[in-house]
């Protein structure tokens, strides 16, 4: 399985690239992704108010880290694998 990780609070610019690169490798190995990164964006966006950082702006508060673990307990209990890279000849 493969954890995506959420940018630091105050680079929020960093999270389309940390989704793309962990989503390329997760389908180059054939794993499973735990995208924590893109709900933690999703949740907060459309709950301002809550607080999913710690107080040095990298790491989850109680909140973030409650959000995380049911992210990836919703990864293992569905057991989707991200898509491998087709070949060229693979249409």
């Amino acid at each position: 399985m493969i954890y995506e990780t959420w940018a630091r609070k105050d680079e929020p610019e960093k999270q389309p690239f940390m989704n793309e690169t962990h989503r390329m490798i997760a389908a180059r190995i054939g794993a499973l992704l735990a995208p924590v990164g893109e709900v933690w964006w999703e949740y907060q966006k459309s709950h301002p108010s809550a607080e999913l950082y710690a107080e040095d702006g990298g790491h989850a508060s109680p909140a973030g880290s409650e959000l995380a673990a049911k992210v990836l307990w919703e990864t293992i209990r569905c057991g989707v694998t991200a898509d491998p890279p087709r070949a060229a000849s693979d249409g």
